[in-house]
């Protein structure tokens, strides 16, 4: 049986009564399958028990928090199970070559890049400049050619869309326009999946190599979040708006900065999820797997990367 993701976004509580797990608010006591359960998502204002925490752990499921409005804010990490001492080792030793630092940094760079080209072309939105990573020499080099892009990626996006959804320039804290609240959501529930999937591999979620170890605790998401950003977010974002599926009005709330209501989370979180679970053959051995896995796959490819038995290349989708 494979497991789902639970999102709850509503206010209230994650309680143990006996041996089951419970959300409780003011209205009822929802009873929650945990053996169903592969990561749950809890968004807005309420608590977990330590009860729960302990069940969490003992089933390695992973809970990402977060705000009322939308913006992750941190996620309970069960114990690590799946570390491997020797993979770590490499890992750090790879961040501290310069060389295969930015060699790795810069594949994830062009399996960003790759991937905004697919949905460039897939939604006829024009032309994409070609990434060029000569003379490159460092990170700080090679995140403003990557930044340079998806400006322009954004303005591509803008020419298709309407007045109420233009992205513009891209904002994070906070959004001031609908663009940048619901692409702004998108990213963070994209961060958090791959959390998510880097959590049952043999990788440590800390060490990275585009962004900065100390930027934030589970830096890697990051690097891989950028490969799958422009899938599982930019391009469900142009899907809702030009489905019709946003309402510029009940689906939003202004507050120091315009954000999703609960209304239009609920409505992001089933795309969302409808994609993650969505099945494609491989284009190798014709085998299917869903989105979700592809991440797992990938993260897979870099541990291989790194234990020297294959070179890792990114994903370029072809969906």
């Amino acid at each position: 049986m494979s497991k789902e993701s639970l999102y709850i976004t509503k206010d209230g509580i994650l309680k143990m009564k006996n041996t089951t797990m419970y959300f409780i608010t003011k209205e009822q006591s929802k009873p929650i399958p945990i053996e169903r359960i592969h990561t749950i998502y809890f968004i807005g204002s309420g608590s977990v028990s330590t009860g729960v925490l302990k069940v969490l752990k003992k089933n390695s499921i992973l809970l990402h928090f977060f705000d009322r409005y939308g913006n992750y804010t941190g996620t309970f990490y069960p114990k690590d199970v799946y570390t491997s001492g020797e993979l770590l080792v490499r890992q750090v030793s790879a961040y501290k070559d310069f060389e295969m630092r930015l060699n790795l940094a810069k594949a994830f760079v062009r399996g960003a890049y790759l991937n905004i080209k697919h949905v460039v072309s897939r939604h006829s939105l024009g032309d994409l400049p070609t990434l060029d990573l000569e003379g490159v020499e460092n990170i700080p080099q090679l995140m403003q050619r990557e930044g340079n892009i998806r400006k322009y990626f954004y303005k591509l996006v803008d020419s298709k869309l309407s007045d109420a959804f233009k992205i513009q320039k891209r904002e994070i804290q906070p959004p001031s326009n609908r663009g940048n609240a619901v692409v702004s959501f998108l990213n963070s529930l994209v961060y958090a999946a791959v959390a998510s999937e880097i959590y049952h591999t043999h990788l440590h979620p800390a060490v990275s190599y585009l962004h900065e170890p100390f930027e934030r605790r589970y830096s890697l998401s990051l690097d891989v979040s950028e490969i799958f950003k422009p899938l599982l977010s930019e391009r469900l974002f142009i899907k809702m708006v030009n489905l019709k599926m946003l309402d510029e009005v009940i689906d939003f709330e202004d507050s120091k900065g315009v954000f999703l209501s609960q209304v239009g989370r609920k409505k992001v979180l089933s795309l969302f999820d409808e994609e993650l679970n969505k099945v494609v053959k491989m284009r190798t051995n014709n085998k299917r797997v869903s989105i979700r896995e592809l991440i797992r796959i990938e993260l897979y490819k870099l541990e291989k990367h790194l234990l020297n038995i294959k070179e890792y290349k990114s994903l370029n989708a072809w969906w």
